[in-house]
């Protein structure tokens, strides 16, 4: 029985990693949709996924659509504090971020309802290269008007893979 549990879940991740990697695929070749899709149609741990490859890949401006307006400056603190330079990952990236060569992970007791909810950590990194990778804890998001959006989080943390993570 648990096996199966497990064989389960494992599929269950497979089946999600495939269906955003072809909606990212068709969706990011046209830079004006690819925040009100986000946050329209996909659910809030995708949101966040979406948000730290932005944020690892220096599309900015795609971050800051994830959040509310007056967290936008936090964005630009964050890379200026963090001293942080691009990395995508190795045959992967925003347009297929799932090429075999990236994993995220979220976790920690997530709350959720109708309008809010809490993810207590997620992380972003690559498989191959130097092992990057970047997370963040405490992220919250709300809902109004049908689109989800990023509220407010504790800290991002962000490591080149050769050094030890930056959190700010």
């Amino acid at each position: 029985m648990q096996k199966r549990k497990v064989i389960s879940v494992v599929l269950g991740v497979f089946i999600i990693c495939i269906s955003i990697t072809a909606v990212l695929t068709i969706l990011l070749k046209n830079p004006k949709n690819k925040a009100y899709y986000y946050r329209k149609y996909t659910t809030p741990d995708t949101i966040v996924q979406i948000f730290l490859v932005a944020l690892t890949e220096d599309y900015l401006n795609l971050a800051e659509e994830l959040v509310i307006p007056k967290l936008r400056d936090r964005i630009d603190q964050w890379n200026l504090a963090s001293g942080h330079e691009a990395s995508p990952c190795p045959h992967g990236d925003l347009i297929e971020p799932f090429a075999w060569s990236s994993w995220s992970f979220g976790s920690g007791g997530s709350e959720f309802n109708d309008n809010t909810t809490t993810i207590d950590h997620y992380i972003y990194g690559c498989y191959y290269g130097n092992g990057a990778y970047i997370s963040i804890e405490s992220v919250t998001l709300e809902r109004s008007g049908g689109s989800w959006a990023i509220t407010g989080w504790d800290k991002i943390c962000e490591s080149t893979g050769s050094t030890p993570a930056i959190c700010h």
